[in-house]
Order: C-alpha cells, then sequence, then structure tokens
C-alpha cells in the first residue's frame, strides 16, 4: 500500500519550500504517520456548493468520489465530504469540530481567522502562481513605507515573466491604490540599482527572488544594497484557501499539504474535483496562514 509521509516546510521571509514527499512500501506503510489521534476517525472536508446532504465517503459526483478515495488511500483512514450551505456555514463546522478542512473564502474566513489558518490555496498562473513581492527605495529619500508612494515613478524589470500585475496586485491588497503612482520605468535587471540611484524612477517593484539576485554579489565582502531601504514586501490574497484549525499539529498539516500540492499530476481525475470548486485553479500551493487576509498580515 503506498502511504504519503509527512512534509517538512519552511515558511520564510522571502519564500516557502516544501520536500518531497516519496510512496513507501507495504512494510513501511505501518510506520507512516497519519493524522493525530485527537482529531476524529474520519477526516472531514467542508465545502460549500457540492451535491449531498450529509457527511459521505461516497459522494455521488464522479470527480469528487475520486478525490475523497484518493485522500483515504494516502492517509490510510477514512475522509468525508460534507456539503455546507454556504462557505459561512463551511467556517462554523471548521470552528465547531464539525470539520477538520474547510474551503474559504476572505468574507467566510474573517471571523475565524484567530481559530483557523490557511494551508494551501489554488494557483492560477502557469508562470508565477503568488509570488512575493518587494518594494525598495534609496534610504536618503527617507521613504518608510508604501503609503508614500503616491506620485512616485515605479521601477519595474523588463525580464519578468508575467510582468508585474502580482507585484501590483499585491500593492494594492496591502492598501496602496497603484492608480496614483507617476510613469513607470521598464529597466534590465542588471541596471535597476543605477537606474533607481540615477533617480530614473523612485521606487524598485519586483519579486524577493530578483531582489535577491540584484543585491547578491560573489565578494562576501561587497554589499550592493547598503544605501537601499526595502519598504514593503509581501503576496496578493488568495481568493480562496483550503483551512484547517491553528490547532492542527505540523506533522498532519504538512502530510495534508504534501498530498494536495501534487494531486493535478498524480490523479487528474481526483484534481477535477478541485477545479470544480476553486474554478480555474491549475494547481494546489502551500500558503501562510494569513493568506485570505487582505492588508497587512500577521
Amino acid at each position: 500500500m503506498k502511504s504519503a509521509v509527512g512534509l517538512g516546510i519552511l515558511i520564510g521571509g522571502a519564500a516557502l519550500a516544501v520536500a518531497a514527499i516519496a510512496p513507501v512500501s507495504q512494510d513501511a506503510a505501518k510506520a507512516t504517520p497519519t493524522l493525530d489521534a485527537t482529531l476524529d476517525k474520519a477526516v472531514r472536508i467542508a465545502i460549500a456548493g457540492v451535491a449531498g446532504e450529509g457527511c459521505s465517503a461516497a459522494p455521488s459526483d464522479l470527480a469528487a468520489k475520486a478525490y475523497i478515495a484518493h485522500l483515504s488511500s494516502r492517509l490510510n483512514r477514512p475522509v468525508l465530504l460534507c456539503p455546507a450551505k454556504d462557505k459561512a456555514a463551511a467556517a462554523n463546522a471548521l470552528i465547531s469540530n464539525n470539520a477538520e478542512i474547510a474551503l474559504l473564502d476572505t468574507a467566510s474566513f474573517l471571523p475565524v481567522k484567530d481559530q483557523a489558518q490557511s494551508i494551501f490555496v489554488g494557483r492560477y498562473s502557469r508562470i508565477d502562481g503568488r509570488v512575493l513581492g518587494v518594494a525598495m527605495t534609496l534610504k536618503a529619500d527617507g521613504i518608510t513605507d508604501i503609503s508614500k508612494l503616491s506620485n512616485k515613478r515605479p521601477i519595474f524589470l523588463s525580464e519578468a515573466a508575467s510582468g508585474h500585475a502580482i507585484e501590483l496586485q499585491a500593492l494594492s491588497d496591502y492598501g496602496f491604490n497603484t492608480k496614483e503612482f507617476g510613469p513607470e520605468v521598464i529597466i534590465a535587471e542588471n541596471e535597476a540599482l543605477e537606474a533607481l540611484r540615477q533617480k530614473r524612477g523612485d521606487v524598485l517593484i519586483t519579486t524577493a527572488g530578483a531582489r535577491q539576485r540584484i543585491c547578491r554579489s560573489d565578494d562576501p565582502q561587497e554589499v550592493l544594497c547598503g544605501d537601499i531601504a526595502e519598504i514593503w514586501r509581501g503576496r496578493p490574497s488568495a481568493p480562496f484557501a483550503f483551512v484547517a484549525s491553528r490547532e492542527i499539529s505540523d506533522a498532519d498539516k504538512y502530510q495534508l499539504i504534501g498530498i494536495h500540492i501534487v494531486l493535478h499530476t498524480e490523479n487528474p481525475t481526483a484534481f477535477a474535483f478541485i477545479e470544480k470548486v476553486m474554478p480555474t485553479s491549475i494547481a494546489l500551493d502551500p500558503s501562510e496562514a494569513d493568506a485570505l487576509l487582505k492588508g497587512q498580515r500577521r
């Protein structure tokens, strides 16, 4: 029997890293960690908009049935799909211990945000996903946060595969009206710092990965960005997320994440159910706990 082992995941200031899962032999499967015994015997997933009444291990929808069967085989325990009247009802099921996971949006997450956490979200772009954006200015300019960026000229990198739409969306979600920017400047990555220093633009907006490349030197004694201030970093808020209790153990959370982030390739029939409940998603990615919140995260 195949079973997924737990994943290790590190959520740092600049990135999320998830280790690979691996199948185990039938003999080793007995030692594979499963969801914590403090949870109910079955893993119950509350989702609004699916057919049926009451929790079921065999929903009528074929894609839903494939999804539930896949999770059950990977977790080595029963999994039940629990239809909810709406996302608020799904959130209530989660915090009242009538579900272990719920699919929520921002509105339904807000009332339960102190008791619940996003654990994985949909990926809607084949290029970037929810990349981490950063905004950088000259320290000498005294710009300390994004509220001071009105009428400032943004510098964007010409190499960005998806343009700069994701970073702009993230800034908007954090409360800055991007229509207040001055004329934008598009520059090559290797010229970005000089463009900022030469006042060709006022704020460099890019990804955390690009920032690392720009500020990294082959000489450890050389400081390339000593005169640069990073005044903001953030991701766009997610429209939907699978949410669990903040009391869930790390081992349980990472096992669930590990199963879901490979679902689109491991079992496309099961992933078809995710496509139904999270329209236009092409995969699932691990997320920060407050991925559904707009504005400053905790």
